[in-house]
């Protein structure tokens, strides 16, 4: 059942990837009509590394399925690489208006709680699927990045400001690029 698992989860993590990559190149086609912000373009990096991770630890074991008994086990374990293929999709603008410019400051102003929030459910639902694979809370280098991404993001949620935002994004993409430079190759 295994390969079954890695099958769909690489599906939908694809089709994440290819979203992010999609919403990614409708701005950069309307580039001359786009006034960029950087800030949900530093959150979509961090999308695609949290992506890229997720399907990394699928293919390590890492993931909670080896303990899967049930078919209601592999649902609840697809709850995570959902909430990553929404988050991926929900971080860049969707649409470019046929006239007129898209400023991304504003259009992050009103997605970024839904961003964040999706971002802030994933850590939580993370957090669960490893103590329940490990049976005990392990505070090892993950649930470190875990950890620091949940109250990144919930910082980010609560306070709304750029101010604060900013350094969160980087702290958030920092642990990411650790996180994956640590994972070994098996």
């Amino acid at each position: 059942m295994t390969e079954h698992w890695a099958t769909l989860v690489s599906i939908i993590i694809g089709l994440g990837i290819a979203d992010l990559l999609v919403n990614f190149h409708r701005l950069i086609h309307a580039r001359k009509r786009v006034e960029w912000d950087a800030l949900p373009l530093v959150w979509a990096a961090i999308a695609l590394l949290w992506l890229f991770n997720y399907w990394w630890a699928v293919g390590a074991g890492l993931d909670g399925s080896r303990n899967a008994r049930v078919v209601g086990d592999y649902v609840l374990l697809a709850i995570l690489p959902i909430l990553l293929f929404l988050m991926s999709a929900s971080v860049l603008p969707r649409a470019i208006p046929e006239s007129g410019r898209l400023d991304m400051n504003s259009e992050w102003s009103k997605s970024r709680d839904v961003f964040l929030t999706i971002f802030a459910m994933n850590q939580v639902a993370t957090w669960i699927v490893a103590i329940a694979a490990r049976g005990a809370v392990v505070f090892d280098f993950a649930g470190l990045v875990r950890t620091v991404a949940l109250l990144c993001v919930a910082g980010a949620l609560l306070f709304k400001s750029r101010r604060f935002e900013w350094p969160a994004a980087i702290v958030v993409l920092v642990v990411a690029v650790a996180r994956i430079s640590s994972q070994a190759v098996r």
